[in-house]
């Protein structure tokens, strides 16, 4: 089974947390968004093969590897709302990142980028008032969360300070084997 996706993708990240609490035997092979285009339908990363089995999706690919072991992936309407809730927030903080990086645009200069930065506030303040442990082990959907914050963190591209429902949960984040170890390393090259 390989995985395909660069370290600093939050959303790769969080399969490599799953891999990581699962014990499933999976190999990363590293690649960026631009190298993949041709080998997956979406052209971007995360993707998983599995033999003749391809995915091409973070959420998809981490229901599989949870099946694979017998638990079960987002088993409430509540974790599927947080996770939903991290993802959108996500996609509009990575949103900017890109346009920025690629375009040279800040949320300033577009109605688009100043809506996905309103996005961005308005989501990590939703998720600062929820109940979210201070302490492994994670649900799929506080991984989702804390791939967010992580990847926040490591691009300097949002703060949590004045959030301290967030910050305690990051912090209990950190501590948790499978986040920890699938932290960025020191000088990851700029994919997202």
């Amino acid at each position: 089974m390989e995985l395909y996706g660069s370290y600093t993708s939050p959303y790769v990240r969080q399969c490599r947390v799953v891999v990581t609490d699962t014990g499933v035997p999976c190999k990363l092979v590293e690649t960026d968004v631009a190298s993949s285009a041709g080998k997956t339908p979406t052209m971007r990363i995360p993707f998983l093969r599995d033999g003749d089995l391809q995915l091409n999706d973070s959420a998809s690919i981490c229901r599989y590897l949870r099946e694979r072991v017998g638990q079960t992936f987002l088993p409430t309407v509540r974790d599927q709302e947080l996770f939903s809730l991290a993802g959108t927030v996500l996609d509009s903080a990575i949103n900017i990142f890109l346009f920025e990086r690629n375009d040279g645009l800040l949320p300033s200069q577009s109605k688009y980028l100043k809506k996905q930065a309103a996005r961005v506030d308005a989501g990590l303040r939703a998720l600062n008032e929820q109940k979210l442990p201070f302490a492994g082990p994670l649900s799929d959907a506080e991984i989702r969360i804390a791939c967010l914050l992580g990847w926040g963190r490591f691009r300097k591209r949002f703060s949590i300070e004045g959030l301290d429902n967030l910050a305690r949960f990051l912090e209990g984040a950190d501590a948790w084997p499978p986040f920890a170890e699938t932290e960025p390393p020191e000088g990851a090259p700029p994919p997202v």
